[in-house]
């Protein structure tokens, strides 16, 4: 999926962009700007994990019932096989080691709600080994806060935005 990001890149003519992505997404911006960081010039991961063991277990194994019930329709819906290649990317670890996440040098937000189905203590491990982190955990709030309250989510990466002069 990295290749496939570059590739959007390269078509629409950009030389740096601010990378932000959400759980699978900030997985996938991690995993971009170590193989193309000349590409990135800031980095904002929402609830992102390099390994499936960052995700609290009620989590993984909610999302394992959710990925055996996909599974057993997806032979008579269309819709739901293609759903699990996506569902599966929650059990695969990313490939990124702590000495890759020390490559990634670009200005990072790592930004997660303080009841997020991602181990706080994993966000913190991203947050050592992301030499230029800053880590920030919001009260009260959960995975998709992104979602549910917006403009708490906006003040936070739009203020680093601003730190960071994008």
């Amino acid at each position: 999926m990295a290749d496939d990001l570059y590739a959007i890149i390269q078509k629409e003519h950009l030389s740096k962009v601010a990378l932000l992505g959400f759980s699978d997404g900030a997985n996938l911006a991690m995993v971009f700007c170590f193989k193309y960081p000349e590409l990135v010039s800031c980095l904002i991961l929402n609830s992102g994990n390099t390994d499936p063991k960052g995700v609290r277990l009620f989590a993984r194994i909610g999302s394992l019932i959710q990925y055996a019930v996909v599974w057993l329709c997806a032979p008579f819906d269309k819709g739901m096989r293609g759903f699990l290649p996506i569902l599966a990317l929650l059990f695969r670890n990313i490939g990124l080691s702590a000495t890759d996440l020390k490559k990634i040098t670009v200005p990072t937000l790592i930004l997660v709600g303080k009841r997020d189905s991602i181990k706080l203590s994993h966000s913190f491990y991203l947050a050592n080994h992301i030499p230029n982190a800053n880590f920030m955990v919001v009260k009260g709030q959960g995975h998709s806060f992104a979602r549910k309250n917006p403009n708490i989510f906006n003040q936070k990466v739009l203020s680093f935005l601003d730190k960071v002069g994008q």
